[in-house]
């Protein structure tokens, strides 16, 4: 698959995470472009409030230096992009981790993604 684009995807791959409860997952996977991609999947309560990808922020940190992005704020997504259940939301993301960073310096890097209250695992990897 190719990443080259900076325009977050909202679908479900190989690489996307599992769970069976309310959550948020990811996955780090670096690809045969040396970008690293986020795959991540989410169960949301069914709420007045938008708890999708909307509500989405990314978080990077690296030797103290960090950057927080909502990656879905100015993107359109259509109704196929959630799946609605008897009580839930669930949806899935690949997001170019590369592309929200403005500076790669060699070094390990954690991320992590919230919806809300929701965090998921942290995941790390290294650039050299």
């Amino acid at each position: 698959m190719n990443m080259e684009s900076s325009f977050p995807i909202t679908t479900k791959t190989p690489n996307t995470p599992e769970f069976t409860d309310y959550g948020i997952s990811i996955a780090i996977v670096k690809d045969e472009l040396d970008q690293y991609i986020c795959y991540g999947s989410f169960v949301t309560p069914l709420t007045k409030s938008d708890l999708s990808h909307k509500s989405l922020v990314l978080t990077i940190n690296s030797n103290g230096r960090f950057k927080v992005i909502a990656p879905f704020k100015d993107t359109i997504l259509f109704n196929e992009d959630i799946i609605l259940t008897k009580n839930s939301k669930v949806g899935y993301f690949q997001l170019n981790i590369m592309t929200y960073l403005d500076i790669t310096l060699p070094g390990e890097y954690h991320t992590i993604c919230s919806i809300d209250k929701f965090l998921s695992n942290i995941e790390h990897f290294n650039i050299s």
